[in-house]
């Protein structure tokens, strides 16, 4: 492989796989093994300590008050909740409900292996596209570990997240692969793509950005496939303009639908001007320089050691991350030694590093027009999952850019080796100190919820407040708002009636309801009454909310922030953290 070559792509025959620009078979089932491996490994550490968070309480609360515990009987009730928008999502969680029930362990170990299987279709999809194999191994490689989407690892309701990307890797497989395979193969092959991109669509809207650089890598591959082959150039558009066609109209129809089916779609203005779109454009770019450049990257080493403190996540993490560190930088090493791989030239990096950021901004510039609050660590950073090929491609073209400038051409590739390896352990300790906050968070739920069981009689019908508790561990959420505490005392008292909701600094108390207020919009109003109730978890009181002067009364003495002396949370972001 010529470490000379001006571009990322190679313009190889398609006669031998083995030629160059193709990686073999053997050294691929040897690559995705390693992948698979190290994506398991990273998880050890934390899979067995989650739980359930936020609106999984809600889902699986509605789900265990059905009559009708059937597939069907599960749709039926969630549908009208407002998840009929992401069908494949509503399909998902009742498939897992029906086989796993009130036992998190499962749910978070399937997600595992869907992430793992994610980054090997990755890695096939970069295969298939010709690229060197120091670009179609490490960029998976560091885009398994990337923090920057930490929330997927460990958040039931975020895992459609991680399906959506999976089906949408298999679907630019499946088209890449149809184009190396001929007529013969390629009708099922790319059926199987645009199911397989409107399957990823129909779980969550963060592959939106990519979809339209996959038609182009495959528009590209098409056309170098034709002209290796010698084929005529007025012939080159037509053998894959089928299958662009009814790519355009079954997606485009999907996202009619979901536009339709969505209130979250929250533009400023409804005829943009060049200004405002030139605005929104420069904050994502500020965004993405921000997370990829400085917060991920030069700052990456200062970052992982500030969470590795907060977590207080024990030596295990270190122990593991150092396993990752070593092993990457061992294989690698010895898996480029054996093909010979170089590093990209010059404008191959450039390429690489550009593409990447292009890729990042593309792919959040949608989120900026929906609700959606933008977080390193918070729940939020779930919409990052498709983003992050950017950022790996970032990560790993910085990194070939700065060895390549100041390290010896004989120790370059080793360099590269252990940059990359630096870069996946210090990623793994983000993501684990992260892990321990979820594991904390669910402990804390498992208490309060067996708290409240003990010592709250509650009527049927009833209400009940909660307090006394800090609603944040760093990142993630133990109880927020109505629908992770109500769904959770639901199950616990088995009561399908029974409503819950927490105190927090947007709670307004006025002289007929309290208020809750939560992504800045009114959630839950609660008259006063004898079935109102509020409780402190930490100091076991129960009080009767007969009026206002009992609920000021109480927030005076007890709680007069609203927020039990804990650290300030916001919506989506969670408590601050380094």
């Amino acid at each position: 492989m010529s470490s000379t070559r001006a571009g990322l792509f190679a313009r190889t025959s398609d006669a031998h796989e083995s030629g160059a620009g193709y990686i073999p078979q053997k050294v691929a089932i040897q690559d995705c093994s390693f992948l698979f491996g190290i994506l398991l490994l990273s998880s050890v550490s934390y899979v067995g300590r989650l739980g359930f968070y936020a609106d999984d309480w809600f889902v699986w609360a509605t789900f265990y008050g059905a009559k009708d515990q059937s597939a069907g009987g599960l749709l039926r009730r969630l549908l009208p909740t407002g998840l009929g928008v992401r069908p494949v999502q509503a399909l998902y969680q009742a498939f897992t409900y029906i086989n796993f029930g009130l036992h998190p362990l499962p749910y978070h170990l399937s997600n595992t292996l869907v992430l793992a299987g994610t980054a090997v279709l990755f890695y096939a999809s970069l295969r298939e596209l010709r690229l060197p194999h120091c670009i179609t191994l490490a960029v998976p490689l560091v885009y398994e570990l990337l923090p920057h989407y930490a929330t997927d690892r460990f958040w039931i309701a975020a895992h459609q997240t991680v399906l959506s990307q999976a089906f949408f890797f298999l679907g630019l497989y499946a088209a890449l692969r149809a184009v190396r395979g001929g007529r013969e193969c390629s009708f099922c092959l790319n059926a199987v793509s645009i199911l397989s991109f409107a399957f990823a669509l129909l779980s969550y809207e963060a592959i939106f950005g990519l979809l339209p650089a996959s038609f182009l890598l495959i528009g590209y591959r098409t056309y170098t496939k034709r002209h290796g082959n010698g084929d005529k150039p007025h012939t080159l558009s037509f053998p894959g303009l089928g299958y662009f066609l009814v790519a355009a109209v079954c997606l485009g129809l999907i996202l009619l639908y979901k536009v339709q089916a969505t209130n979250r779609i929250s533009f400023p203005f409804r005829h943009p001007s060049s200004t405002h779109i030139g605005e929104l454009v420069w904050k994502v770019v500020r965004v993405a320089i921000e997370f990829n450049m400085l917060h991920y990257g030069v700052g990456l080493p200062r970052v992982a050691f500030a969470l590795y403190r907060f977590s207080g996540a024990g030596a295990w993490p270190a122990i593991i991350a150092g396993v990752i560190a070593i092993s990457v930088l061992l294989y690698l090493n010895w898996t480029f030694r054996r093909s010979r791989s170089t590093l990209l030239s010059r404008n191959g990096t450039l390429c690489l590093f550009a593409a990447g950021f292009v890729v990042f901004v593309l792919d959040y510039v949608p989120f900026f027009a929906l609700k959606s609050n933008f977080s390193t660590d918070g729940v939020s950073n779930r919409v990052t999952i498709a983003a992050a090929i950017g950022a790996a491609c970032v990560l790993t073209g910085g990194t070939m850019l700065l060895i390549r400038a100041v390290v010896p051409t004989k120790l370059q590739s080793l360099s590269f080796c252990g940059a990359i390896a630096a870069i996946c352990g210090l990623n793994y300790v983000c993501i684990a100190s992260f892990a321990e906050c979820w594991a904390k968070a669910y402990i804390q739920q498992r208490e309060i919820v067996l708290e409240v069981r003990k010592n709250v009689n509650l009527p049927p019908g009833s209400t009940l407040l909660l307090d006394g508790f800090c609603r944040y561990v760093g990142p993630a959420p133990v109880f927020e708002t109505w629908w992770d505490a109500g769904g959770a005392l639901r199950i616990a008292y088995a009561n399908d009636a029974l409503k819950a909701d927490v105190v927090s600094p947007n709670l307004e108390i006025s002289d007929d309801a309290i208020r809750t207020t939560f992504y800045e919009k009114v959630e839950g109003r609660y008259v006063y009454g004898e079935r109102f109730w509020l409780h402190n978890v930490r100091r076991k009181i129960t009080l009767q909310l007969i009026d206002s002067l009992v609920a000021r009364s109480y927030l005076r003495t007890m709680n007069p922030d609203k927020n039990s002396g804990c650290p300030v949370g916001t919506e989506g972001i969670g408590s601050p953290t380094p």
